[in-house]
């Protein structure tokens, strides 16, 4: 399995990747409508996993959230809109996509702290040492914050050194 930059040829089957979950019961057209127009799409970097085939397996958004820093210096980015076909579900595609992703981006610039919004429970995230963040500083119901720090740089628990906590990105 192969990690790249996502093209323009790609986005049409990233998109459709998940139709399933974020579809919410518009007609594929017009839901690839809703994509190709999204500020937040259009706002990260994309990132697949392809077989030697080139066929893709998995995908992913990177989002630069230094903003949030609060002027601690720390590098933040936000993982967004990870997706696997449903045919290829279940096979570890999503997991080694961020791994991947992950190591591939900490080469150039260390990341000190990575969040996530997961629609799916924490398991699946645990298993690659995020953690969700306590309670009060959630900031949806549908969907859990989480987090994944390089050590002693972040405390998970009492938000030092202080950042501004990501809304959903």
């Amino acid at each position: 399995m192969n990690l790249r930059e996502a093209e323009e040829k790609d986005f049409e089957i990233i998109y459709m990747m998940g139709y399933d979950a974020w579809g919410d019961g518009l007609s594929k057209p017009d839901y690839l409508l809703t994509c190709k127009s999204s500020i937040k799409y259009a706002n990260g970097k994309w990132y697949v996993l392809e077989n030697d085939d080139k066929v893709l397996s998995s995908s992913l958004l990177i989002h630069n959230l230094n903003h949030l820093n609060c002027g601690t210096g720390l590098e933040i980015r936000g993982i967004g809109s990870i997706s696997t076909p449903i045919h290829l579900r279940r096979k570890g595609y999503g997991s080694n996509l961020i791994e991947k992703t992950m190591s591939y981006i900490n080469r150039d610039i260390p990341i000190d702290i990575w969040f996530l919004y997961s629609d799916i429970g924490a398991d699946f995230y645990n298993k690659l040492k995020f953690e969700a963040l306590p309670n009060n500083f959630q900031k949806r119901t549908s969907s859990l914050l989480m987090a994944y720090c390089q050590p002693n740089t972040w405390d998970i628990n009492t938000n030092a050194p202080q950042i501004e906590i990501p809304n959903y990105f």
